[in-house]
């Protein structure tokens, strides 16, 4: 495992191997429970661990490996190999033939605990890096924007520059995305061109979308991620913990929230998650691969909110406080700007700057949401068309926008007039497409749940009370 440890943290192009292992265990144990925990092992699974145990010692206390070519060695026996043969003798050893065959699928997954071979590297990673920073650079020249003289940054301004990264080939995004349509075919049981033809789609879409990187859409997959963690922990949860004790942490949750003290308490995982940033900020993603730390800063949020869909009478709790969370709010917003200023040194700068901001947030979380709980909770016709339209004018904006900046860049306007027509310009150009084409459509059933009239009028609440309690019931 050391082996393969260092292989993840240290190089970002098999860093996705390290969500292999439990991606196959969650997996293995959804087999399983289909098969109600049928607990028929066989000795052959003891048999093979140990044999296992046995190879690894005698490859920890001498080194073998096997040579194809000058650009393709192999240690013997290679680490997927022994994770398999692990993973295969568990499975053997507590539930059996039976379960081995069922869940041949999750034990050969294993295998790719390296998703990406030294060969592939060699032959196919490293020609694409250089071939992408050459396509970068041609592209720069061709729309005359300069170079720096080593020709490794964009230059918008004599100060200001982008560095062209020849890692940015696309191929960890067309791994990532191979190995989520892998697993997704899989668990929906598509028929095999069915899931020949997905996963080779995902695998060109991510290598593609790459070029770009997920824009502003960056927010999309981290969610998917959050939602794949979620399930995970549904499937987990229940095997370590008993049911006094969940309830026991659905309490803890509880006083957190109805203690004044709540924003404090609820700023220590986030800063705690925090001091994993480079930056005194929560930084946006560099690409499609998903980075762990801003996983892990949005994941308490996250979790936050799904206790509180477990609660949801605790949120009488933030409509009463609305107003005291949101001038805190207003006075650390104040405070987190003047940090930087303070004359203190770099370690004690680093800490507090961080603390103030994981402080600010939940403070604005937990006002903001109070404020639009205490004044925008009734129905609103106009109010609910705006809602289901900002989903749509969100990912739509881009294009609009730039185009805007470059109808506007050579007229004598100041920035913030700019910024005023820009920001009018796209909202009166989006709406009338939301209300036409997308909103009574089947891209408006996909955006809102389901198709509307495009008229703005009365619109049925979704989500009745008994339909609650059933979402709830199955989040428990």
């Amino acid at each position: 495992m050391h082996i393969l440890w260092v292989m993840w943290t240290t190089d970002a192009l098999k860093s996705i191997g390290m969500f292999i292992p439990l991606v196959s265990l969650v997996l293995i144990l959804r087999v399983w429970r289909s098969l109600g925990w049928e607990m028929d092992g066989s000795w052959w699974g003891f048999a093979i661990l140990v044999a296992t145990a046995v190879v690894v010692q005698m490859r920890d206390r001498s080194i073998l490996i096997l040579v194809l070519s000058p650009q393709w060695q192999i240690s013997l026996p290679p680490p997927p190999l022994v994770v398999f043969a692990y993973g295969a003798g568990v499975v053997l050893l507590f539930g059996g033939t039976r379960l081995f065959r069922a869940a041949l699928f999750p034990l050969v997954l294993l295998f790719f605990v390296n998703p990406v071979p030294h060969i592939f590297n060699t032959l196919i990673d490293l020609p694409l890096q250089r071939a992408s920073a050459h396509v970068a650079r041609s592209f720069a020249i061709a729309l005359g924007q300069p170079l720096s003289p080593d020709q490794l940054r964009l230059m918008f301004t004599p100060d200001f520059g982008m560095f062209i990264a020849p890692g940015c080939n696309g191929i960890r995004g067309a791994v990532t995305m191979g190995f989520i349509a892998l697993v997704a075919g899989y668990v929906y049981r598509f028929r095999w061109y069915a899931h020949t033809a997905v996963v080779t789609g995902a695998v060109l879409l991510g290598y593609v979308f790459n070029f770009a990187g997920p824009l502003h859409l960056w927010f999309l997959e981290y969610l998917i991620v959050l939602y794949v963690l979620a399930a995970v922990a549904v499937a987990l949860v229940p095997l370590v913990l008993s049911p006094s004790a969940r309830q026991s942490l659905l309490q803890a949750f509880r006083r957190i929230v109805l203690s004044p003290w709540a924003p404090l308490v609820l700023a220590v995982p986030s800063f705690a998650a925090q001091l994993l940033m480079p930056n005194p900020w929560i930084e946006d993603p560099p690409g499609f691969m998903p980075v762990f730390r801003i996983v892990v800063v949005y994941a308490i949020p996250f979790a936050f909110g799904w206790l509180l869909f477990l609660e949801r009478d605790l949120l009488d709790v933030l409509i009463r406080r609305a107003w005291l969370y949101a001038a805190l709010a207003v006075v650390a917003s104040i405070a987190y700007l003047l940090s930087y200023g303070l004359p203190l040194d770099r370690v004690a700068r680093f800490y507090l700057i961080r603390a103030v901001h994981s402080l600010d947030m939940w403070l604005l979380i937990l006002g903001v949401s109070g404020l639009f709980l205490r004044y925008l909770a009734s129905h609103s016709a106009w109010r609910r068309y705006l809602c289901d339209s900002s989903y749509f004018l969100y990912i739509a904006h881009m294009p609009v926008i730039l185009a805007f900046q470059l109808l506007l860049k050579d007229v004598d306007l100041l920035p913030l007039e700019k910024m005023a027509v820009t920001l009018a310009g796209t909202v009166a150009i989006l709406l009338p497409v939301y209300r036409w084409a997308v909103r009574p459509t089947f891209i408006g059933a996909v955006l809102n749940g389901r198709r509307y009239p495009s008229a703005i009028g009365p619109v049925l609440e979704g989500g009745p009370q008994l339909e609650d309690r059933r979402a709830q019931d199955a989040v428990r």
